[in-house]
């Protein structure tokens, strides 16, 4: 891998690029905002996000990916343009992109996805999907005949993959049963049990701090504010890590049934590699306490949590460049 060649994670909260010899010099919000009237660009990523929920009528605060797909052309190229700003002014004319896409992606989508990469002037773009790139970018040994499994928890999709011989052999995805939903279900567990709502945002703080997957008999605690329904007055409220383990547990259930969907689903020599190599976690979501005890003991097989479970796909996507014969060999690139 060059000097110019990056890898880029456009995910559904984050876009994170990463560069060889600089590591992950990009890792904002995927949001950009937008002046209605003049479609101007105001801001991009995490100055974008300060202003969500808290902006004038005739300003958009979009985010431009929806699932690990692109909703918005021009918007995505515009954020990714700010956002690579100081890498494109050193452009040189050998720049080669790597670009993750999820495994359900359409041939549009991925058209789509490698259009954006030769807006940007690359001189060649590639494609590649998620799952795999997460397992490069967490230094798994993908290319060998021995299967492999990665489950990607982002915060559109939870994607569930198979690997073996540097390429997805499986892989079911759960749209909507990512971070985003989780974040969905605090705001409406909470509109229920105390007819107090909650902005996303402070549903997001929720998670991160009080979230987890597993009854562990501690119980912690965090006070926020939000809007009293029936007096229609601001109101404080204290929350604990019950309340938000219980308003996630659709989702933590679902993303559990379809790891147990897919060791099922699969072939039965794989099925044992897996029990015996274990189950890869990656993505935000699985950055909640105790997934791999929960999957112990729902499902029996072992799982560890990814070194980089946030950059790992960034990674991967950039350290495809070392591995091109091989993922050229299986077609794992396009």
């Amino acid at each position: 891998m060059g000097m110019n060649d990056y890898g880029i994670d456009l995910g559904t909260a984050n876009t994170l690029v990463y560069r060889k010899s600089k590591g992950i010099i990009v890792n904002e919000p995927s949001l950009i905002a937008t002046d209605i009237l003049s479609e101007k660009t105001i801001a991009v990523g995490n100055e974008a996000k300060a202003m969500l929920g808290r902006v004038p009528q005739t300003v958009s605060v979009d985010y431009t990916i929806n699932d690990g797909v692109i909703s918005a052309f021009d918007k995505t190229e515009q954020m990714l343009r700010l956002f690579m700003s100081e890498a494109l002014s050193s452009w040189g004319n050998g720049n080669r992109i790597v670009m993750s896409i999820p495994c359900h992606s359409t041939p549009v989508d991925r058209r789509a996805v490698k259009d954006l990469g030769y807006t940007l002037k690359a001189k060649k773009v590639f494609l590649i999907e998620e799952p795999l790139a997460a397992a490069l970018g967490s230094n798994l040994a993908v290319f060998e005949p021995c299967g492999r499994m990665v489950v990607d928890m982002g915060a559109g999709t939870t994607e569930i993959a198979v690997l073996s011989l540097g390429g997805v052999v499986f892989h079911y995805s759960l749209s909507n049963s990512g971070g985003n939903q989780m974040n969905q279900e605090i705001v409406n567990y909470i509109r229920t049990q105390y007819s107090i709502l909650i902005g996303e945002p402070t549903a997001e703080a929720l998670k991160v701090n009080l979230g987890g997957v597993l009854d562990t008999g501690t119980v912690e605690f965090m006070t926020v504010s939000g809007l009293n329904l029936n007096k229609r007055l601001p109101e404080n409220l204290v929350v604990s890590s019950d309340d938000i383990r219980d308003a996630i547990m659709p989702t933590v259930k679902t993303i559990v049934e379809g790891i147990r969907y897919t060791l099922e689903n699969i072939d039965p020599e794989i099925s044992s590699d897996i029990i015996a190599n274990g189950i890869l976690l990656t993505g935000g979501v699985a950055m909640l306490p105790n997934w791999v005890d929960l999957i112990e003991k729902k499902l029996g097989v072992k799982s560890t949590l990814s070194d980089y479970p946030l950059e790992s796909v960034a990674i991967g996507a950039g350290n495809a460049f070392d591995h091109m014969d091989l993922l050229r060999k299986y077609n794992s690139l396009q």
